[in-house]
């Protein structure tokens, strides 16, 4: 039964340890350097977040970051749902998220910032076959077969995929040696 037990936890652990690879892989953090005299009405048109990205905010002196409805973004009335500490960050959902400074006059000053999570491509579809069968194409002659060049040095730099392969690997025997 204490074996069961064990295995249980281990295997949790291990799903835990995959899902927190598997979301930083996808996942990125946008940083914005929150100050005055800024005009943040464009950033989401210059800044791609995706839904489960992270925005941090940074600033110096007497700042806040606070979201807030749509509504209280418009009139810049700190109702906020969330605080956002200075450098902290802030997991974007899906829509858009809504940012002021409550500082007296920041916001009316256009300290805030409406973060659009961009929606993912769509996966393609797979075209349907032609009704109608095509006549058959007369066969070319064929040409006369070029030179070989000669093959070019491999790098020894990996790839992203590589890279993510062998993370994934010691991962999995960092888990496997804990079980």
């Amino acid at each position: 039964m204490a074996a069961t037990a064990q295995g249980s936890g281990s295997a949790a652990l291990l799903l835990t340890v995959l899902a927190a690879l598997y979301c930083s892989v996808l996942s990125a953090t946008i940083r914005i350097d929150w100050r005055q005299g800024v005009d943040y009405s464009s950033w989401s048109t210059t800044n791609t977040v995706r839904t489960g990205d992270t925005v941090t905010f940074s600033w110096v002196g007497s700042h806040t970051a606070d979201v807030v409805s749509e509504a209280d973004w418009r009139s810049c009335t700190p109702n906020s749902l969330q605080s956002v500490a200075n450098g902290g960050g802030l997991t974007v959902g899906t829509g858009t998220t809504y940012v002021i400074c409550t500082v007296a006059g920041h916001c009316a000053g256009g300290m805030k910032v409406a973060i659009t999570a961009a929606s993912t491509p769509s996966t393609p579809t797979t075209p349907a076959p032609p009704t109608t069968p095509t006549t058959p194409t007369t066969p070319t002659t064929p040409t006369t077969p070029t030179t070989p060049t000669t093959p070019t040095t491999p790098t020894n730099e990996p790839s992203a995929a590589s890279g993510l392969q062998v993370g994934t690997a010691l991962v999995v025997a960092s888990v496997a040696l804990l079980l």
